[in-house]
């Protein structure tokens, strides 16, 4: 029986949770611009989101297969997207996008776990 704690498990959890990410982001974006659906276009939701969500799900393949180097990007992506997020209601003074952060969080401590997982799992 796997724990919480599995160097395994943690890999796991860590691509699973890029690719349902990415999955995401890539279906929306591509059904918002191909269909023109206009309240997922004015949410952000387009090409750009779906290209985003197809980089998760490539990394989320060398994650699973322990790479360290993509575990790397993907938590530089993240990070870089908290800022994209972060920036632009800061500048018109709308709502902050509370939501966003948490699951960004999430996935951010997934991957942080996969990284140290797959460095465990190497010095074995």
């Amino acid at each position: 029986m796997q724990t919480v704690s599995d160097p395994g498990r943690c890999v796991r959890d860590a691509a699973g949770g890029l690719l349902l990410i990415g999955a995401l982001g890539l279906v929306l974006g591509a059904v918002a611009q191909l269909f023109h659906i206009h309240e997922l276009l004015n949410r952000g939701l387009n090409l750009g989101v779906a290209a985003q969500g197809l980089v998760y799900v490539l990394l989320s393949f060398f994650v699973a297969r322990r790479s360290l180097i993509a575990t790397g990007l993907a938590v530089a992506l993240v990070l870089a997207d908290v800022v994209a997020t972060f920036l632009p209601p800061m500048r018109s003074g709308t709502a902050l996008p509370i939501g966003a952060w948490v699951i960004q969080a999430f996935l951010l401590f997934c991957l942080l776990r996969g990284a140290a997982a797959i460095r465990a799992l190497r010095s074995r």
